[in-house]
């Protein structure tokens, strides 16, 4: 009965929370996300997190009602739980509500009427997930082929409804034609555009996008993101830890739209014949140029042809959050420049 009783509690979400129980089931919940993290890997090698998101969903109830009334202990309300959404911030709560001492009284109480509690919470994630899945979501890019816009590990948000007729110049995520799973490449031509690539610059119905030089993209040779992947240099062959360079140059579209590409070598893709967009479909390219896979290179090719209007799942247009490492729970690896960074 007593073990029934300390279970109950972890699902209420009115009174308070001492800092010992604030802390463990802090913890517990942060092992078993580490664990399925890692697990996913080993099963997924491409980087899905569909068993993570179903453990880490499994254990998000009992962990936002304890810090709610831990919440309540330290004499704030509730709502301040959605702090933990914002990274880094949210650490920074969790550390301090650790830390602090309760009231050992309930500052602040949820509505008396649990049954009312109850049915505006299941209303609220209803229409929060129909939301989500009718205008944004997350999604975690995986490999190099979108730097220096994008870099493994840029945990992005995609907008669905702007994702309905893209434009050249967006960034899009799309179902990969050749494997399970997303990818993001930029749109740059649409249907019944003409494009060719000569030399290494696009042109597009005739017309060459304008290519100027911008400097050096430099980044530390070492392993990447989920996926664990080294980058390509143009500086030839380095050892791990040395800096990894690659020209940097700013492409301009004809319809205006500019973004940052980057060179590492003369490759066959840098010319190839004129090829002419099906109706409904879309060309896109990687901004790294020399290291993606993307609608220069047919499936059978491992590349990703044309883009069906159908498969996109939406426009990138802010990273929310990045880290370099194998996963979010690496905080060393956090990059903290890109938080909330828009996307050109």
């Amino acid at each position: 009965m007593r073990l029934f009783s300390s279970l109950r509690r972890l699902f209420q979400l009115h009174g308070t929370a001492s800092r010992r129980e604030f802390i463990l089931v802090t913890l517990i919940f942060a092992v078993l996300l580490i664990v399925a993290v890692r697990g996913e890997r080993m099963i997924y090698p491409v980087g899905s997190l569909r068993f993570s998101v179903a453990l880490g969903g499994l254990m998000l109830l009992p962990f936002a009602s304890v810090l709610v009334r831990r919440l309540h202990d330290t004499g704030r309300s509730g709502n301040w739980a959605f702090v933990v959404l914002v990274p880094g911030l949210g650490i920074v709560l969790l550390l301090v509500l650790a830390l602090m001492q309760g009231h050992g009284r309930l500052a602040y109480r949820w509505p008396d009427q649990m049954a009312h509690g109850v049915t505006q919470a299941v209303l609220a994630v209803v229409a929060f997930s129909a939301l989500s899945q009718m205008s944004y979501s997350p999604y975690i890019v995986m490999t190099g082929s979108m730097k220096y816009t994008l870099l493994p590990g840029d945990v992005v948000l995609l907008s669905r409804l702007s994702a309905a007729v893209p434009v050249a110049g967006d960034v899009i995520a799309f179902r990969h034609p050749g494997r399970a799973g997303d990818t993001v490449g930029r749109v740059v031509a649409g249907p019944g555009d003409r494009v060719q690539m000569k030399d290494g610059v696009l042109s597009v119905n005739g017309v060459a996008a304008a290519q100027r030089p911008d400097g050096v993209f430099e980044e530390p040779m070492e392993k990447q993101g989920p996926v664990s992947i080294l980058p390509v240099c143009e500086n030839g062959v380095v050892g791990l830890g040395a800096v990894c360079a690659k020209s940097r140059y700013v492409e301009t579209l004809a319809g205006g739209a500019r973004y940052g590409i980057l060179n590492i070598r003369d490759t066959s893709a840098d010319r190839s014949a004129e090829v002419t967009v099906p109706a409904g479909q879309y060309f896109v390219l990687g901004d790294n140029r020399d290291n993606a896979r993307d609608s220069r290179f047919s499936t059978g090719m491992g590349g990703v042809g044309f883009v069906p209007a159908e498969m996109i799942t939406g426009r990138v247009v802010r990273v929310l959050f990045s880290f370099a490492g194998t996963n979010p729970f690496q905080f060393r690896t956090w990059r903290s420049a890109r938080y909330l960074e828009a996307v050109n």
